[in-house]
């Protein structure tokens, strides 16, 4: 039994189609961790990373061309476009022109 819950980030899921994606997403979950799959490059379950995250430490490793620093990029323009939101938010403003 793992201390933390895992969660294994299957990137590039735009290249892979869709019933390869579920069947490493369903057997992942057999062996007990928690699969998201994305694409770091069209933000495509960024979010969901995201929120997997939140308020825990992270560990992002892999083979060269796996997409890490697109994942990272990804997370970063994620977690400030959530910030600029809870800013406008908290200031009034809705982002609409009068």
């Amino acid at each position: 039994q793992l201390p933390e819950r895992v969660v294994v980030v299957l990137n590039k899921r735009d290249l892979v189609p869709e019933e390869v994606t579920s069947e490493w997403v369903d057997r992942l979950k057999t062996w007990g961790y928690v699969a998201i799959p994305i694409s770091a490059n069209e933000g495509q379950g960024v979010g969901q990373v995201c929120e997997s995250l939140e308020g825990k430490l992270g560990v992002i490793v892999g083979p060269s061309g796996v997409g890490k620093s697109s994942l990272i990029n990804a997370i970063n323009t994620q977690s400030a476009a959530t910030a600029a939101d809870s800013s406008s938010a908290e200031n009034g403003l809705d982002g609409t022109v009068d």
